[in-house]
């Protein structure tokens, strides 16, 4: 989390010495089109992912494509839809679970989550507004705020995030950091296994756990005024 806290800081600080730089050395922004509409591709990479989306005492990064698609209303403003697919990405590390076994007649806590958490895969939208100040000019900071949905897990995140545009005429290069929250329902069960044989349910108990995964994209993006 550090290091990609380290990148919002850059990527804040080099907005602001580019916007500084541009005025002092009189670049003047190009005109940005309002009603134009922009295609996106990038690769994207996964930092802190949630717990239960990795195998059991195994963790491994996730990476993928993204894709999007963004409608410049105003030449300040951007309505965006889109989609990343993502696996398993820099190799898989497992921890050799020294278990000891379970205690019969001794209540312990066990934890699940819903089926089709676990694992790496998985395909997401998003719906974001993009604010872009200074979208004229050769390069120009952004904020975005949305909402997605993961379809094989089922389940709503929304993020925030902060980028950089790098303007060559209709084609630019993007650097995005968003962070992602998403909310997974874990059931914590107090149990014993009986000397007898059997599982017995003293209590149990269903909580909401927040996660903040973040996601850094480097692509490009292309311009199509109308």
């Amino acid at each position: 989390m550090t290091t990609t806290l380290g990148w919002g800081r850059v990527i804040a600080r080099g907005a602001a010495i580019a916007a500084v730089v541009g005025s002092i050395v009189g670049i003047s922004p190009r005109p940005t089109l309002a009603q134009e509409f922009e295609l996106g591709i990038a690769p994207a990479f996964f930092a802190d992912l949630p717990e239960p989306f990795q195998d059991e005492y195994c963790e491994a990064g996730a990476a993928g494509l993204a894709g999007s698609a963004a409608w410049r209303g105003f030449w300040w403003f951007l309505l965006e839809a889109s989609a990343v697919v993502t696996g398993e990405f820099g190799g898989l590390t497992c921890a050799i679970a020294d278990l000891a076994p379970i205690p019969p007649d001794t209540p312990i806590v066990e934890t699940t989550y819903p089926s089709g958490v676990e694992g790496l895969g998985f395909f997401a939208t998003q719906a974001s507004v993009v604010l872009e100040p200074l979208a004229g000019y050769a390069v120009s900071p952004r904020a975005r705020i949305g909402a997605g949905w993961i379809w094989q897990k089922e389940l709503f995140e929304w993020q925030w995030g902060l980028g950089l545009r790098y303007r060559f005429g209709s084609y630019a290069l993007v650097t995005d950091v968003d962070r992602w929250n998403v909310s997974i329902s874990e059931l914590n069960e107090t149990v014993i296994y009986r000397s007898g044989g059997g599982r017995e349910v003293l209590a149990s108990d269903t909580n909401d756990r927040e996660y903040t995964p973040w996601v850094l994209r480097i692509g490009v993006e292309f311009a199509f005024p109308r």
